[in-house]
């Protein structure tokens, strides 16, 4: 009986103490498993950008791991921690948790850097924080001063080398202030005519105008020399100019005594010549139908043809018109003449005179030029007017509206066609819409380079015409053929801009395709995705390996 009861008490003895002995054990394991399972849930949560749930997660299983170290030192969990270097947990290395994954979530989780979070995640990813202060600097309108101040100062500690630091802060100071940093295009020097020389003494100068107005009839070379001094005149005061003018007005009257027609003629052809020198184009025009020889009347018109198309006295400048037998003169002069005309504000007028214009390329410049003067005054309905009457055989008169030098003649026939375009779609749509589809046929024929303001000029104008989805295929279709990628701006700015969610999913993930083979900007590409509200889930779909990975 007392040998039953012993050999009970053994067992029960030997079964607690193997019990004791295994517990242990059996804990360190359990909590190595269940810290395991947090870093393979932080591992997902990473990969999706959440850098915040990543870091928390890694975090305790860190510690969950230092507990089992410190309760539980004598489990095999525990020795091969701190022996075993390779040893894993989860899916990646305790050490590498530790020592790599960690600091870096610590990095990735800058609380001054969440306004753009995927940007900067791809810059710690590649150590690309010259990068990104590049994309900051360029795209510095976006955020408000004080965010972009605290943003920009952490990328700037980041980079190690302090020149380039240096340059990068200097360019976001004038940008901040709005300046660019670009050296100013040398300014087109414009020659002027050389003004007459002043008059020393005045006086003496009205006294001598006096006198050759009087004797002009005696001798007509006076007719000359009051030419000559009204040319003087013309740079002085005007009260001076308004005595000259009055002294013309008495020798216009002496050249009328003059018996002989050929003198008379002559004489007539110098005072016309005189009033215009003076402003007084009316009676320059007045003083020129009297004369009757052609090549006299015809020296007359030279002189004073650019000054009779100010516009003033329009109506009197065509009897000049009409006295021209030169079919080409004749067109450059009423071009003129309805150019000056419209820079009166008489914009009707100035079409009138255009449709009789014989020449095509004059006629073109005339509408062209009124329909810009019409746009610059605010007055887009007559600018329409005046467009609609231009013959499309030869468009190059829309130059007016652009530059397009150094542009291949599709580039160039295109541009002038977008930048009209953009000018009319307020004013009449469909209008603006055919001259924005032929601007888009000109692109179609252009097999080199397309300049990228010609796409981006009939992408805006699609864009503000509501053709949201004809904008992002016709940008798309042709990148191409563009020189460099700065319209990817324009397509981050529609994904922004745009109520269609679907569309601007469309057009990041065509962004991140290009990305990816390096055709637009990574780092740009990102900071516009941390301010889009996108799901996290497509943003990280979108930018692929650019982000870092959790090992």
């Amino acid at each position: 009986m007392r040998k039953s009861i012993f050999t009970c008490l053994l067992v029960f003895s030997i079964f607690v103490a193997s019990c004791a002995d295994s517990s242990p054990k059996n804990n360190a394991k359990s909590a190595y498993v269940l810290a395991s399972q947090k870093v393979s849930k932080a591992e997902k949560a990473f990969n999706l950008a959440n850098y915040a749930d990543a870091q928390k997660l890694c975090l305790e299983a860190r510690n969950d791991v230092e507990k089992i170290i410190e309760n539980y030192p004598d489990s095999d969990v525990a020795f091969k921690l701190v022996s075993d270097s390779s040893i894993y947990i989860g899916s990646c290395r305790y050490l590498d948790l530790k020592e790599k994954i960690i600091p870096q979530l610590e990095l990735l989780n800058d609380s001054q850097m969440q306004p753009i979070a995927l940007a900067w995640a791809v810059a710690v990813k590649n150590n690309a924080y010259t990068d990104l202060a590049k994309a900051i600097v360029k795209n510095i309108k976006q955020f408000d001063a004080k965010t972009i101040d605290s943003i920009f100062n952490c990328v700037l500690l980041n980079i190690k080398n302090p020149s380039q630091a240096e340059v990068l802060r200097n360019e976001y100071r004038l940008a901040r202030l709005g300046v660019s940093d670009k050296k100013s295009e040398p300014v087109a020097v414009v020659k002027t005519e050389k003004k007459s020389a002043k008059i020393a003494d005045v006086a003496k100068f009205l006294r001598d105008v006096s006198t050759s107005a009087s004797l002009i009839s005696y001798d007509v070379r006076n007719a000359e020399k009051l030419r000559s001094m009204a040319k003087i005149a013309s740079c002085a005061e005007k009260q001076i100019v308004d005595k000259v003018v009055s002294e013309l007005s008495k020798a216009y009257d002496n050249v009328l005594k003059i018996s002989s027609q050929t003198m008379r003629e002559k004489a007539l052809s110098e005072i016309a010549i005189a009033f215009a020198y003076t402003g007084d184009n009316l009676r320059a025009i007045a003083i020129s139908q009297k004369i009757t020889n052609g090549d006299l009347f015809y020296g007359v018109f030279k002189e004073i043809a650019e000054s009779a198309c100010k516009g003033d006295n329009y109506r009197a400048a065509l009897t000049l018109a009409s006295r021209l037998s030169d079919v080409q003169e004749k067109s450059k002069f009423l071009s003129s003449l309805a150019i000056g005309v419209a820079e009166n504000g008489l914009y009707n007028e100035a079409r009138e005179i255009a449709s009789t214009v014989q020449d095509i390329l004059l006629r073109n410049e005339a509408y062209a030029k009124s329909a810009k003067l019409a746009f610059d005054a605010g007055k887009p309905n007559d600018a329409l007017q005046c467009i609609s009457k231009i013959d499309v055989k030869n468009l190059n008169c829309l130059d007016v509206f652009c530059k397009t030098d150094g542009l291949s003649v599709h580039n160039a026939s295109a541009l002038r066609l977008a930048c009209v375009a953009n000018k009319l779609i307020g004013v009449n749509e469909k209008f603006a819409s055919a001259l924005n589809s032929m601007s888009i046929v000109e692109v179609s024929r252009e097999t080199a380079k397309l300049d990228e303001k010609v796409i981006g000029t009939i992408f805006d104008n699609l864009v503000k015409m509501g053709k949201e989805d004809d904008a992002f295929n016709f940008i798309v279709s042709r990148f191409s053929q563009l020189q460099n990628n700065n319209v990817a701006e324009k397509l981050c700015a529609l994904a922004e801009s745009t109520k269609d969610k679907n569309l601007s999913l469309k057009i990041y993930k065509k962004l991140g395709e290009l990305a990816s083979v390096n055709e637009v900007s990574v780092m740009e590409l990102a900071l516009h995705l941390s301010r889009s509200g996108m799901s996290r889930k497509d943003a990280v779909n979108i930018l692929g390996d650019s982000l870092p990975k959790f090992k």
